[in-house]
């Protein structure tokens, strides 16, 4: 019996010594932190161009189709405005910055089938800013097609592109057809002379004069709602020249009465936007996003234009009806 209990001592002993070593051991395994065992496959993103609200919407609107498409992770870069739609607070919870350091590669994209779904290094795809105009007349630009029908898609664009707080909205007379125009203003950056490198993005005044004439007659002049949606900082006299360039008793203008522009400004103008029956627009993303995002009964555009005594003059539209 003596002897029994000697053995138990001394196997107990043995298995605490041993319980202690492993103990050591662990406390001597220093544990990674996050930037050690993060594993990142590769992901789609966008390059974000300045504050143009337009560009930088639909470079996410991009890489947003391509995730949804290919089942590839979006890498969300927040960008201005972003906040003030509920697309950031939904991204945002995704968003590590860290991860921006740990891809192998940075591949920028200029087609789809740059997408390389064999290799299992984690790459970065990075989507270049572009515009609408580029796509129509520039091959060599990138070409990315979101398709705008997809329903499971434009049921999650419709919960993304989405105010993330109330906005002012505009008292439209419903009793009159309504009609936005779209009337963007170059950049101090860009400066007035983009007017003639980039017509079709700054149309002139007289191409919205003709368009809105040109709906009067296709609606055959029934009581129409004109709203403005200038960026010109004196809006009365951009009122005051068209109504005295189309004087008639059945369009009623309108368009701000204040010139001053405010952070939350542009955002609620595409919302706005969003509320009219027909739109005028320049080629532009933002005008290319209200198009796609509203069943509008008739949207108009410029495609192409012509110098006329020096001065821009657009000679070819592409008007868009409602499909029923």
């Amino acid at each position: 019996m003596f002897k029994i209990l000697i053995i138990c001592l001394l196997l107990s002993q043995g298995l605490l010594s041993s319980l202690e070593s492993e103990k050591v051991k662990n406390d001597n395994i220093s544990v990674p932190t996050e930037a050690h065992t993060l594993e990142v496959q590769s992901r789609i993103s966008y390059e974000i161009n300045g504050h143009n609200l337009g560009d930088n919407l639909m470079s996410y609107l991009r890489g947003k189709w391509l995730s949804f498409h290919y089942n590839i992770p979006l890498l969300y870069k927040p960008f201005p405005f972003a906040n003030q739609f509920n697309l950031h607070g939904e991204e945002k919870k995704k968003f590590k910055p860290i991860l921006l350091t740990k891809f192998e590669a940075v591949h920028s994209i200029s087609n789809e089938l740059d997408l390389c779904f064999e290799d299992p290094s984690n790459i970065l795809y990075v989507i270049p800013t572009f515009t609408e105009s580029e796509i129509e007349f520039d091959d060599d630009v990138p070409f990315l097609e979101i398709d705008w029908q997809a329903k499971d898609f434009r049921k999650l664009l419709k919960k993304l592109i989405k105010p993330a707080k109330s906005i002012t909205g505009l008292a439209i007379p419903r009793q009159r057809i309504s009609i936005a125009v779209y009337m963007p203003a170059p950049t101090e950056k860009e400066g007035e002379e983009v007017k003639q490198t980039s017509p079709l993005k700054y149309p002139p005044d007289s191409y919205y004069i003709e368009q809105i004439n040109k709906l009067d007659d296709l609606f055959y002049h029934r009581p129409l709602y004109v709203y403005l949606f200038t960026e010109n900082r004196n809006p009365a006299e951009v009122i005051k020249k068209f109504t005295k360039s189309i004087s008639k008793h059945n369009i009623l203008f309108e368009c701000k009465t204040s010139h001053k522009m405010t952070r939350s400004s542009s955002v609620e103008d595409f919302f706005n936007m969003g509320e009219f029956n027909c739109l005028i627009r320049p080629m532009n993303n933002l005008g290319f996003l209200l198009e796609q995002m509203n069943n509008y009964l008739i949207t108009v555009k410029p495609v192409h234009h012509k110098m006329v005594n020096n001065n821009v003059y657009i000679d070819n539209t592409f008007m868009k009806f409602q499909e029923k």
